[in-house]
C-alpha cells in the first residue's frame, strides 16, 4: 500500500515538474526575445547618432 501511494505522489509531482519546465522554457524564450529587441533598438539608436555626427561634419 505504501509503495502504491508513493507511486501516486511521484506521478503527481511529475505533472508539476512538467509545468515548471514549460514555464521555465517560456521564460527563457521571452528573455531571449527581450534581449534581441533591446540590442536591436540600441544598434538603431547608435546608427542614428553616427549619422547625425557625420551630417555635422
Amino acid at each position: 500500500m505504501g509503495i502504491s501511494l508513493l507511486g501516486e505522489g511521484i506521478r503527481d509531482l511529475s505533472k508539476h515538474l512538467w509545468a515548471a519546465q514549460l514555464a521555465l522554457d517560456l521564460l527563457a524564450i521571452l528573455l531571449a526575445t527581450q534581449i534581441v529587441l533591446v540590442l536591436r533598438q540600441w544598434l538603431a539608436d547608435r546608427r542614428n547618432a553616427l549619422r547625425e555626427q557625420e551630417d555635422r561634419i
